[in-house]
């Protein structure tokens, strides 16, 4: 790798005011919509792409005062790094050599480029001009706009790192028709030497003549054509070409096709265990009853598969790849399977027969190719940077990658763009693609004011933090991601009840405002990854706990821990109910008939009398009264159940409820939605009248 650019820092292009952020080598950009994640891969497209020839009025950010910049700046930072991307201290020869006198340093020696983009209306021609420097020092962040510094004109962009930007709408077979796409630039490398261009084209030729000749209807179409000859005094000659009769066309009539592959066998088994199967196959599908009797023996270091009887032969040929196996039969004919290296040995699959152009393949398909095709652009620019012994460093931006694509080959797309050369920035709306890319990977963008911000998530955790952060959060609950608010509760009643009271209560779905509730499944530590992943991201979070001692003390700590000394009973995000739980405060609170109604309508009418009945004065634990003064040993006294009671039926109610939250929960939230909102439990409101206050609703 070597470089990086490691930070990117904007001023008034678009939504964005004033931004800095920092970058790893694969970057995912998350955020809700319209939170900034295209503007910032549009930004880096100007600094280093060719987004100037698109530059309009509309880029230029309008401020508070609803008056628009008059420059666009873009600034970003390349530093020399190592093989794990951490920033050593001096560029290697070959980059030193590249940058030449845009190389700076910092004051204790280590090294960076500076590249500053301007971009403005002429105001004579009304066009926008975009300009690039180079700086001589790398600006503290709070005086980056408006410090002196000599800034040295750029006359062209920088070569050996090209932006190359993915579009969020991609799709191969349109893009097979446009010699600008990606796949019309592979096309245009296509290249071959003279003596091979004629041997191909003699083939074509051939091929040509016999779909012509085996076809009565081209025959007939050839033989009415040939009566041009009429008007060009029998000096002309109709040829009739089904395929490409010039290499040179052949991009014109280029087509992909897909389909699945087979197992066929694997390379390291041959001989050995898969000798059998082997030779089934070459027998069943190229006829050769020779195969029998033959031996089998690998030769070439391995890189070759020989069986033969007598004069008899057939020669598999791995490639020095290992990605392609060439069939050669004594008659003549040849045939080529695929490889692919797993676990360490190379897999032979057979083409599928069934394969389909891409037209008839779904979008998912089609985006996907679009984006591999870069991969191959990219990989044929090293070469040629290679060969000319130049730098190469690719910065690649890609939007929404997971587009029309199920959540596996989501998470598959993006291992096979974070495996691409140079610099990867990702922008996505994808729980999956998220939650598949390292924590240091992430930032968060938002609308802040009129500005947008960024965040990211704190990397100094303990590494047990940061598990837990990965598996309870990121892994598990990847759309709260893109919150607007987080609304956590411990147990599984008001995880279901609540969001159902919300949608009565804000007349739209939770979702719908970008509010997610969980439960937490506990109280105390459970919230911790919860708190860090809202800190860390700027996300409002509010609290719906349960108000025994235990709970509240739990509470306190952790939230402290994360946020700081607050006084948990008059915070502005944190609801406390009143010394018990959510369903002995819906019971205690004035909804017992509610709670008595739910029970006989699931369980029946007399639900509740029968479990009474069942339990009352049944044993419920045993207690110490004293020490025998005889034998010295404890005595026990019995205490049984008791539900008879005002307080006994209150808990037997807490109890049933209790017995299965997931089934009350839904039932009860109906029910108290058939009220007004107004005699909603007050706990409830008070919870979403601070939503509706802190969240921005």
């Amino acid at each position: 790798m070597n470089i990086l650019i490691d930070t990117i820092r904007i001023a008034g292009f678009r939504g964005i005011k004033n931004l800095e952020m920092s970058l790893p080598r694969v970057t995912v950009l998350i955020g809700t919509n319209n939170s900034g994640k295209t503007s910032l891969l549009k930004a880096m497209q100007l600094a280093l792409g060719d987004y100037s020839r698109y530059l309009s009025e509309e880029d230029f950010h309008i401020d508070a005062n609803d008056k628009r910049v008059s420059e666009i700046i873009v600034d970003v930072r390349i530093v020399p790094v190592d093989g794990d991307g951490i920033r050593k201290q001096r560029f290697n020869d070959d980059w030193a050599t590249e940058f030449g006198d845009k190389i700076q340093a910092e004051a204790n020696g280590s090294q960076f480029v500076a590249i500053r983009t301007r971009a403005a209306p002429n105001t004579i021609t009304g066009v926008f001009e975009s300009r690039r420097f180079t700086l001589e020092r790398w600006p503290d962040l709070k005086t980056w706009q408006t410090d002196k510094i000599k800034e040295n004109k750029m006359l062209t962009r920088l070569e050996t790192m090209p932006f190359i930007s993915i579009e969020a709408q991609r799709d191969i077979h349109q893009e097979l028709k446009e010699r600008s796409s990606f796949i019309g630039k592979v096309l245009s490398n296509v290249e071959y030497k003279q003596a091979e261009i004629t041997a191909l084209e003699s083939l074509i030729k051939q091929i040509n003549y016999e779909a012509v000749n085996k076809s009565n209807a081209l025959q007939k179409l050839k033989m009415h054509l040939e009566q041009l000859n009429q008007s060009f005094q029998g000096s002309g000659c109709a040829e009739i070409t089904p395929f490409p009769k010039k290499i040179r066309d052949l991009s014109k009539h280029f087509s992909i096709h897909f389909g699945e592959i087979s197992y066929l066998f694997s390379w390291d088994n041959i001989p050995g265990n898969e000798s059998e199967r082997f030779m089934e196959f070459l027998k069943r599908n190229f006829s050769t009853d020779w195969i029998t009797k033959a031996k089998i023996e690998k030769i070439d270091g391995g890189m070759t598969i020989k069986v033969f009887f007598e004069s008899n032969y057939i020669i598999l040929s791995l490639n020095k790849e290992r990605t392609n196996v060439n069939l050669t039969i004594d008659d003549g004919r040849k045939d080529n399977f695929i490889v692919k290296t797993e676990n360490g040995k190379d897999i032979i699959y057979e083409n599928s027969s069934n394969s389909f152009s891409m037209e008839y393949h779904g979008m998912g398909t089609r985006s996907w190719a679009s984006m591999l095709t870069v991969k191959a652009l990219t990989d044929l620019m090293a070469v040629k940077h290679e060969k000319e012994k130049k730098s190469f460093f690719p910065i690649l931006a890609a939007e929404e990658p997971e587009a029309h694509l199920h959540p596996n080959a989501q998470k598959t797309l993006y291992h096979q763009l974070a495996e691409s050369k140079g610099q990867v920035i990702v922008s996505t709306h994808s729980p999956y693609l998220a939650a598949t890319a390292d924590q240091s990977e992430l930032r968060f963008l938002k609308k802040s004011s009129n500005s947008i911000v960024v965040h990211s998530l704190d990397l100094k955790l303990e590494v047990e933090e940061r598990r837990r952060l990965q598996r309870e959060v990121i892994h598990s609950r990847g759309e709260i991601l893109f919150s607007k608010a987080l609304v956590l509760c411990e147990g599984e009643t008001e995880e279901q009840a609540l969001p159902i009271l919300f949608q009565k209560f804000f007349s739209n779905e939770a979702f719908v405002l970008g509010v997610n509730f969980i439960g937490v499944r506990g109280s105390g530590k459970q919230y911790l990854p919860f708190f860090t992943f809202a800190r860390d991201f700027s996300i409002p979070v509010f609290i719906f706990s349960d108000g025994e001692e235990e709970a509240t003390k739990s509470l306190k700590k952790y939230y402290e821990q994360v946020f700081g000394a607050t006084d948990i009973a008059n915070c502005q995000n944190i609801t406390i109910l009143d010394n018990t739980d959510f369903e002995g405060y819906l019971v205690s609170s004035g909804f017992k008939s509610t709670i008595e109604a739910v029970i006989n309508e699931l369980d029946g009418a007399d639900a509740i009398k029968k479990w009474i009945d069942k339990r009352h004065g049944t044993l419920a634990s045993r207690v110490k009264t004293g020490v025998c003064s005889s034998c010295k040993q404890h005595i026990y006294t019995d205490v049984l159940q008791e539900y008879r009671s005002s307080d006994g039926y209150d808990q037997a109610l807490i109890k049933i409820l209790d017995s299965s939250k997931p089934k009350y929960a839904p039932v009860i939230a109906e029910k108290l939605c058939e009220l007004e909102i107004k005699k909603f439990p007050p706990k409830v409101i008070e919870l979403f009248d601070k939503i509706k206050f802190g969240a921005v609703l």
